[in-house]
């Protein structure tokens, strides 16, 4: 009977000491992954702002690319209203002349 109850007792202590080391071990395990968890998080966060200055300069040189395109359109058209204006004013021209010839 004492030899049952010593090796009961060895059993819970080693039972406690088994215990202990795997708590032990899962803290350890925990600090690792919270560890990792935070070099993930800073990775993540430094791509994300590497993401958002090139959409950043992405979409500025859409913009400057836009104006430019703007301006070139702008300045056709203004081309055109000019042609257009002058087409007009030779066609008035052509008119006048033509009723001072037929009623001098």
């Amino acid at each position: 009977s004492t030899d049952l109850a010593a090796t009961e007792l060895a059993l819970k202590a080693d039972i406690e000491r088994v215990k202990a080391e795997l708590e032990a071990e899962i803290e350890q395990v925990k600090a690792e992954l919270k560890a990792d968890i935070e070099q993930v998080k800073a990775e993540l966060k430094a791509d994300l702002e590497r993401v958002r200055a090139e959409l950043d300069a992405g979409l500025e040189r859409v913009r400057t690319e836009l104006t430019k395109d703007i301006e070139v359109a702008r300045a056709q058209l203004k081309a055109e209203l000019i042609r257009w204006i002058y087409g007009a004013m030779m066609a008035q021209v052509a008119l006048i002349v033509a009723l001072l010839k037929l009623f001098p």
